[in-house]
């Protein structure tokens, strides 16, 4: 399950090198586009916002199979190993529970763009499919917890 995991989590984070490449070639078309041909991209912000969303949603996974995630350990170490595997325990199931949530809001969120067929202020690209997308993306980082959580339960490796 930890590789299906990792290999989940890079194809997004392959996703979000796209969206960088995207904000990069998105900016410089519209900036040499309005100063050199005075023909701005039309629907710029849009598309960059959009470049965005696609380049950060997937670092919340990716960020936690590669071990980039702020860590306490060099205080949480110093104290009894019951506490330590309290204070995990707890950081597990406030992660999952938060990483749930954020995952159910974001599929609501979707779906009520879709009903409403909102799109972007100067594109009119619609917003759902970025809506659905993030919430995909909270999916290997909370499947990545559940394990964590099962392997503390069983005793077994955490890391």
């Amino acid at each position: 399950m930890k590789k299906f995991i990792e290999r989940v989590s890079f194809y997004f984070e392959t996703a979000g090198v796209v969206g960088i490449i995207g904000i990069f070639l998105f900016n410089f078309v519209d900036v040499v586009g309005s100063k050199v041909f005075t023909w701005p991209l039309p629907g710029a912000v849009d598309l960059i916002g959009f470049a965005h969303l696609c380049a950060i949603a997937p670092a919340i996974s990716f960020g936690l199979i590669i071990g980039t995630h702020v860590s306490m350990d060099f205080i949480i170490n110093k104290f009894p190993k019951r506490v330590i595997l309290f204070s995990e325990f707890f950081v597990l199931v406030v992660s999952i529970f938060f990483l749930f949530i954020c995952f159910w809001f974001s599929i609501e969120y979707g779906y009520s763009l879709q009903k409403s067929g909102e799109g972007g202020a100067t594109s009119n690209i619609p917003l759902y499919p970025f809506a659905y997308y993030t919430a995909l993306c909270f999916l290997p980082a909370l499947l990545y917890y559940l394990l964590k959580l099962k392997d503390l339960i069983r005793g077994g490796n955490n890391d």
